[in-house]
This record gives structure tokens, sequence and C-alpha cells, in this order.
């Protein structure tokens, strides 16, 4: 290739990398880091120190966690420790596993001194190389601590954006090392499956208690259990294909560890399902990668899947129906807040307060609790319309109300808030502000959609103005769309909107993606037309935000679901090209 076209040559090499998977899939591929590893015992061993030191970046830290050797050091005593080396050392290294393009773990042997005499150095030993492929930070464990790398590497993996994973696939991963099989249950949905093809395999799992239960029962067989990602094949936006380790300790203290051919499914920001198949399989682990890389919301972007709100509400109602007023009690946290907003009552408190509301809907009116999820923000976030209805007989009652639920990381409900049905717009405003300052507060990028919706609902056309980036532009891609229209353009047709009617507002019905540089919904707008009947308009919204504001809306027609994702994707890709 022309020197120019590196990018294309580095693409080759890992797809024929995957290639080279399929012939030997315990072989791990190189990535940026054992490159530069390699630079390193390249310039090490001819001692051209100047090639050493330009392997690093400047901002280069050790960190150095072995027992008797704990501290940290900069880029000089990395430089004065590769010339000790040079003289007289000699070493052996192995490739434990790697994590993205950017990290890779090592057993690293060093030894000095003839065979008879020789002094001898083992070291795990985590690299991590920054964009250019610079050695940015290292990390050294004693070698007989594999547990605390492999959770070393899977954070810092993480913290680099693993690759679009889920947070809920890394909270699940880190529930295994934890040995929490209740905190992998709060993580994954009600549906989540697994399909294990391998000779000797679990086989079906259909549902989630069922996956952890497994998860228990090794967990009850072990002294220590770890999973660990070798290395990734491929990664889509809906997918994950990689080869995987079980290893740990059983219960009289010796080792074990299995090999798999790992797909993990996403709906984007969930985590629904994985599938396994043995090393000499990894033919149709590819195909089905290939497969299960067609998105769920292509097939039903309205179907509103579960989350871990949707499964605390589902433990409430069985609690309530139960009148088992302990179990209610034990799904709050501490800092739980109860507020019913309706008119008629006007309550807020804590748990207590709670637990007596519906201790006095049971015994004054028997009654029953009918749901229809409306939308779900986030893993944490849900509302629901809710029916409340007299259960006795002669005068019954119905009240229909809409129920706003927030649960913390460990899934305990942090927040139930009840609004009078003519107030959703506002129960969707107070989901927005919560995942602004929840779910999203580590990730950024959707304040600025929150503050253009609180805009939209109060009518407040110079907030919403001011929402928006200067050159904020709104492409409706519907059939029957607006075209392209300028910042001031949008603003003046979405006042039109509103002086059509009354209530208009924004509803996000389900985040089909997002991140730091905006989101892609299934979005509601819904309100009153001129003669009191409801209207509503429901499309596909790509939001783009740069700080503070809104940089692009752009819409879709429902069928064009895949259209959208693609290209957020796409945008976001550019945005962190430019990072």
């Amino acid at each position: 290739y022309d020197p120019h076209h590196l990018a294309r040559a580095l693409a080759r090499f890992e797809e024929l990398g995957a290639s080279a998977a399929a012939r030997d899939p315990l072989r791990i591929p190189p990535n940026a880091a054992t490159r530069a590893l390699d630079g390193w015992f390249e310039g090490t061993a001819s001692g051209d120190m100047d090639a050493v030191r330009a392997l690093y970046a400047e901002s280069y830290s050790l960190d150095d966690r072995r027992a008797l050797m704990r501290g940290a050091f900069d880029l000089e005593s990395a430089v004065a420790n590769a010339r000790f080396i040079s003289d007289g050392w000699r070493w052996t290294r192995t490739l434990l596993a790697t994590a993205g393009d950017r990290l890779a773990l090592w057993r690293i042997l060093l030894a000095t001194g003839e065979a008879s005499a020789a002094s001898e150095i083992e070291i795990l030993e985590l690299d991590e190389v920054d964009r250019e492929g610079r050695i940015v930070r290292i990390v050294l464990f004693d070698p007989d601590a594999r547990a605390a790398a492999s959770e070393e590497l899977f954070e810092r993996y993480v913290r680099l954006g693993a690759d679009g994973m889920p947070a809920s696939h890394c909270e699940i991963l880190r529930a295994i090392c934890a040995r929490d099989p209740a905190r992998m249950r709060a993580a994954l949905p009600d549906d989540y499956f697994v399909d294990d093809h391998r000779r000797l395999g679990l086989g079906r799992l259909a549902s989630a208690d069922a996956y952890v239960a497994s998860i228990a029962a090794m967990i009850g067989l072990s002294r220590e259990l770890r999973v660990d990602e070798l290395y990734q094949l491929a990664v889509a936006q809906r997918a994950r294909l990689s080869v995987a380790r079980m290893w740990g300790t059983n219960s009289e203290g010796g080792e074990f560890e299995t090999y798999a051919v790992w797909v993990a499914l996403y709906e984007h920001e969930r985590f629904v399902g994985s599938e396994y198949f043995d090393l000499d399989a990894i033919d149709a682990a590819l195909a089905r990668f290939e497969e299960l890389g067609s998105s769920a919301a292509a097939r039903d972007p309205l179907r509103i899947p579960p989350n871990a709100a949707t499964r605390a509400s589902d433990r409430f109602q069985q609690a309530f129906a139960a009148e088992d007023w302990d179990a209610q009690r034990a799904l709050a946290s501490a800092d739980f807040r109860f507020e019913d907003r309706t008119k008629r009552a006007l309550v807020s408190g804590d748990v207590e307060t709670w637990i007596r509301s519906g201790q006095y809907l049971r015994s004054e009116a028997r009654a029953r609790i009918e749901t229809r999820l409306l939308a779900t923000l986030g893993d944490r976030i849900a509302i629901h319309s809710s029916i409340v209805r007299d259960t006795r007989s002669g005068d019954e009652f119905e009240l229909e109300r809409v129920r706003l639920v927030e649960v913390d990381a460990a899934g305990k409900l942090r927040a139930l808030t009840v609004f009078d049905s003519e107030d959703r717009g506002a129960a969707f405003l107070e989901a927005e502000e919560r995942f602004v300052a929840g779910d999203a507060v580590a990730v950024g990028g959707q304040a600025p959609i929150a503050a253009m919706s609180r805009s939209i609902a109060h009518q407040d056309w110079p907030a919403l103005r001011e929402c928006l980036t200067a050159g904020f532009e709104m492409h409706d891609l519907r059939t029957l769309g607006l075209g392209l229209l300028a910042r001031d353009s949008w603003v003046d047709a979405m006042r039109t909107l509103a002086g059509l009617g009354s209530g208009v507002h924004v509803e996000y019905l389900r985040a089909l993606a997002w991140n730091r540089h905006g989101r892609v919904s299934v979005v509601l707008t819904a309100g009153l037309n001129e003669s009191g009947g409801p209207f509503e308009i429901l499309a596909i919204g790509m939001l783009i935000t740069e700080g503070d504001r809104v940089a692009l809306l752009e819409r879709y027609d429902l069928a064009d679901v895949e259209r959208a994702l693609a290209r957020f994707e796409a945008l976001c890709a550019e945005r962190e090209a430019r990072a």
C-alpha cells in the first residue's frame, strides 16, 4: 500500500487476522498495544533508547502494584529501566488477552546470568496506548494476580468506551467477578436468553432467571469465577463476537478453565442475549454474528423492551397484589421518595408513606392496579399508564394515572411519582431530568435534549432557540416531511404547530441508541388540536448535540429505523475521530 493508505492496510490486516482466528482461535491477533510493545523490545534489544523514548506519550505513567515494588514512575524512569534491561537481560513474553485496539495483557519472564545461576523475574504487564499508538500507561502485577490484572484490563477498556459494549453487559461481567447473582439479575432484561451450542453446553436458557440460576450454581461450586474476553473478533452496533474464557478455582482449590466463541446480542443499550460455540465451530459463530447483527429495532421499533425499572415495577405490583408490605418495603432504596402529584392527593414522603398509601387503597377499595408500559429511558427509568380499579361490588371507581419509576444502579426503587393522566407531558419531562442526572451523568450529551423538550412543552420559543446551535439544521426525511429547515425556521414551525392546539409536548418512547454525542429515539409529538381532540405524530428522531446545545435533528419514518441508526453511528464515528 502507499504510505497514505495506512488505514486501509491496517483494516486489511485486521480482516486477515479474523481469518487466521478461524484457523487458530486461541491465537490472539495483534493490536496497537501489542505493536507498541514489539517496538519496545526491538529498541531495547538494539540499545536504541531514542527509538524506545519515541514509543511513549509525554503523559506516560507506570503503576507498579507488585507486593514489594509498589510505586508510580514517569517517562524518564521508563527509559532508564529500558537501558538497564538492555544490559544483559533476556526475556520471553506471552500475550494473555487484548481489549479493543489499545490494551494488551502479557506474562513476561526476564532472566539474567548463566543458566546454572540465572536470576528470573516474572510479571504480568498491562499496556495501554493512546490513539496514536504511543504507550500512555503500564500497570505491573505479581504473576499470581491474574484476577486483578484481568479486572484492571476490563475496567480500563470500559473507560476507553468498550467499543460500544452496553453498560448492562459491563455490569454482568462485574457481577460475575463479585459472585453476586442478585446484582447480575438486576442488570438483565426478563427475556434475556442463552443458546449454548457447545457439545457440553447448557443448551437453551430462555429467561434471565434461568441464566442467573446457572451462574449461581457455578458460583456455589467454585471459590473464584471469572469471565475474560481473550480478544474480540468483530464488533457491530447490535452484536459482538469474541473468544472468551471462563476460569477460576473449584471448591477444592483446583484450577479450571473453559473456552468458547461468544456472540453477544444487544438492542443498543440493552444486553439481550448470548450464544456460545465451540472453538472449532468458529465459522458457525461468524455466520450467526452476521445474522444477529440485524437490528431488533428494525423488526418492531414500537416494541418497548423491559429494563431494570420495569422489572422493579413488576415486583412492586406483585407485592401490592399480595399485600406483602415487607416485600414492597424491601424494594425501596435508602433514599427512596414517593410523590403523588395528582390533584386529589398531593402527597409526598418516604417508603412508609408509599406503603400507607397502598394499604389504604387495598383496605378501602380492594384496589387492583393495571399498567401499560408507555416508555423507558436508559435502563433505570420507566413510565407506565396506571389504572386503579375498585374491585368491590357496588360503588366502583376507576382512576387513570401516569406513573414514573426510577431505580438506582442496584435495581432498587429510588423514586415513584404519580401524575394525573392529563399531565402525561409533565411525567416525560420529569423522566428527561432524572435521566440527565442519573444514567447519562457519566456519559453526557443528553442535557440539551432535555432542555429542548422542556422549552417545547412550555412553549418558550426564545428558550427553544437558545437550546440550538447557530448552525442548527432540521432534516425531515419522512415521506411527508418538512424537508430542510434552519434554526429559526424550525422554531417557527414548532410555534405554528403549538398554535393549532394545546398541550403540545414531545415524548421519547424508547431510546434506540444514545451516547455523549446525542440520541436516536422513537419520538411521539402529542397534544390537542383546535377542536380539543388528541393528535399524535410518531417518528424516529436522531439528535446530535454539541456542548450544551443541539446541533442537528433528523426525522425518519418508522420503517427507516435502520437508516437512522446507521446515520447516527457514522456521525458519532466522525466526532470520535476528531476528538
